[in-house]
């Protein structure tokens, strides 16, 4: 059976809503959204500019930044909304 629109809205807000509950209660990352070879690309002249696949891009760039957080980056989601395969938190 095809999945309809309604379906794929509730399957892809299922998701997003579990991924972001995990990563409040320090389990993830919004990073595990992200398929394995996306590519992430830092512009500029940083230390850290370039393009980047998934892994690299946590272990090079957001693993250190967090290291000098006080406290971890928690997010509080107050609502999701769908519209076809786009989720937005």
């Amino acid at each position: 059976r095809q999945m309809c629109i309604r379906d794929r809205e509730v399957q892809n807000t299922d998701i997003i809503r579990s991924v972001f509950r995990k990563w409040e209660e320090g389990k993830g990352s919004p990073f595990d959204l992200l398929a394995e070879d996306a590519l992430w690309t830092i512009e500029g002249r940083s230390l850290v500019a370039g393009t980047y696949e998934r892994a690299g891009f946590v272990r090079q760039v957001i693993q250190p930044f967090n290291a000098r957080m006080r406290t971890p980056l928690r997010p509080t989601v107050r609502s999701l909304y769908a519209d076809g395969s786009t989720v937005v938190a």
